[in-house]
This record gives structure tokens, sequence and C-alpha cells, in this order.
């Protein structure tokens, strides 16, 4: 069964630009439970709980939009009453946490983690762990699916980290979750990419740290996958990277890491010939976890050292950042 992401619904009030969030302050969001129902006793029982959710005033001093984002990220829970699993499980709370995790886009990086750390602590202050369990599928949901709009590593690492914090957790989940990290830790922005091994259609073989450009796109593609072959138009048809490909500061490689070769020759003639065509002869990419390979395609951007710039982005990351080189640091800093 398909997810239902929610987008934000109050774009218009604080998220398309910045200065709503971070000056209009008007949002209200009310949530409220079923209403009375007669009692036994044929008397009505109390008023059902009701919720009204304001966004915090931020202080006039702080002028910068990311200092005023890191103040909405580290206070925007700070009147919501966890420890009512009603009011925390009930589905308008669902919007609220993306208009929270809309404002983290914004915050620096490690205001946003600490903020996430927070919030996850005062949802364990809930005996019971049903808000704190609610709120990890919505992390979950919302930051480590692949289909979701709003996927992202670097965000998802603290709350991964909240979960092995749990002494209650079992063996079982706990290696789970162990493994879930160590694979989110390899080749994150800022480090070095792992090298491997390439073999191309004339059986010659190449090493990923072998290819001389300025910039590398590694995309991780299967052939017969339509989301591929859209990504491998999109790449090929990029005004930027048509450019960048000419003047030879950027190099692409396509890289198939599973078996069906009959495929994979099939469709040899989609991948441009002043790109890398290649595949994993051993499947050691995979079998190995060299990369994590969730979703397919996956595009990463590195530079001339291999150095990671992007993971896992997506095509209009991926081509912002080459149309505008300047902001490389700015962006690898924010994704790191």
């Amino acid at each position: 069964m398909m997810k239902r992401f929610f987008w934000n619904k109050k774009k218009s009030l604080f998220i398309n630009t910045l200065s709503a969030i971070m000056i209009g302050g008007g949002f209200v969001m009310c949530l409220s439970l079923t209403g009375c129902k007669p009692s036994s006793t044929g008397k009505t029982d109390p008023p059902p709980t009701t919720f009204t959710f304001s966004l915090p005033t931020i202080p006039d001093i702080l002028t910068d939009p990311t200092d005023r984002a890191n103040y909405l990220a580290n206070h925007y829970w700070d009147r919501f009453p966890f420890a009512d699993t009603i009011l925390a499980t009930e589905p308008n709370t669902e919007q609220l946490f993306v208009d929270y995790i809309d404002i983290l886009t914004y915050a620096s990086t490690g205001q946003a983690e600490q903020s996430i750390r927070n919030m996850l602590e005062h949802t364990q202050k809930e005996e019971s762990g049903r808000t704190w369990r609610h709120f990890l599928s919505l992390f979950e949901k919302y930051l480590d699916d692949p289909n979701s709009p709003y996927r992202n590593e670097t965000l998802y690492i603290p709350v991964v980290m909240s979960i092995l914090s749990r002494s209650n957790l079992d063996e079982a989940e706990r290696d789970r979750t162990r493994e879930q990290l160590s694979m989110m830790m390899k080749n994150r922005p800022e480090y070095l990419a792992t090298d491997f091994v390439y073999t191309l259609a004339n059986g010659k073989t190449g090493q990923l740290y072998d290819i001389q450009a300025d910039f590398l796109i590694l995309l991780f593609y299967n052939p017969d996958c339509h989301n591929c072959a859209e990504t491998v138009t999109a790449l090929k048809t990029s005004p930027v990277i048509r450019e960048l490909l000419a003047k030879k500061t950027l190099a692409i490689l396509a890289f198939y890491p599973d078996q069906d070769m009959d495929s994979w020759k099939k469709h040899r003639s989609d991948i441009p010939s002043n790109w890398i065509n290649g595949y994993d002869a051993e499947t050691k990419v995979k079998n190995d976890g060299l990369y994590e390979l969730r979703a397919i395609p996956t595009l990463y951007l590195l530079n001339k050292e291999k150095r990671v710039l992007l993971k896992d982005a997506n095509f209009t990351q991926l081509e912002n950042l080459l149309r505008y080189p300047e902001h490389i640091n700015d962006s690898v800093q924010k994704a790191n």
C-alpha cells in the first residue's frame, strides 16, 4: 500500500517565503478530538480536549534568517502536550510535524539535529512509550522513506541514535538499528567515497578513483527501471551537465550493481557514449554493502578528490549544485 505524504498546506504562510516563517508568525492550528457523547447515566461527558497550537514568538533581536529558523526549530514543540497520547497521535498532528520538518530545512544542521534530539527526549517522558513510537514512525516516514519528498539522512541519524539509547530495546531490534546506522554512516558528505571496480562492455576494468574530472556524477541504476530512465534522460538533456561534460570538467559513471547482464546489454545504448557505462562483475558493491542502495536510481556527486558532495541526491539538487559551484561548501556543510 502506498503511503500518503502530507504536503505542507500552509506554505503561503511560512514555507514558500522564508520571511513568512521568520516574520509572519500568524499561524495557528487547532486540534480537536471527537465531540461529546451522552454517558450511560444520561448526562453529558466533559467537553473533548482541545489544543491550540501556535508558533513561538521569535525575539526581534534575531534578524538573520538562519538564526530565526534555529529559534523556531528549538522552540517549536515547547507547548505541545506530549503526555497526552490522544492529542499526540491525533491525525492533525501529522501536519504539525510536516511543518516542523520544513522549518528544519532552513535551520543550521547542528541546530536541526539538536532540535530533533530534544523533541524525542520530550516524547519519552510519556511513560507508555506510545507517543515516542508514534513520532518515531513519522520521522521514519518523512525522513527515511525513499519515496518521501522530505527524505533527509542527516536529520534521520539522531532519530536512529535515539532508538539505540533506549535501555528496553530488544536485542534483535538493537542489532537491526545498529546495522542501519552503520549503512547510513557510509559515504557521508565531506568524506571520501568508497572505491570500487567497474567493468566495461569490452571487458576492461577501471576503478572509481581512476576517473579524472573536477566533478563526478555516480549513478547507480537498473536498465529496466522506469525512474532510472527518467533520471538518465534528465542528465542527458540538462544544459548545465552537457556543458560541463563538453568542457571535460565533469564525468558520469553509470554503474549497474546487479547481475542481469542480458538486460544490461540490451539497454547499453541508452547510456550516452560520453559517459562511462559499467557494471559490477562480482556484485561486490551490493554484496559487501559498500554503498547503501535502498532505492534505484541513486545519485552521488563527488569532487576531484572523490570526496562526497551530495549523497543519494535528487536530480534537482545535483543540477543546482553544478550550476552554482560557488555554493558547494555551504551545501556540503548543510548536508553533513
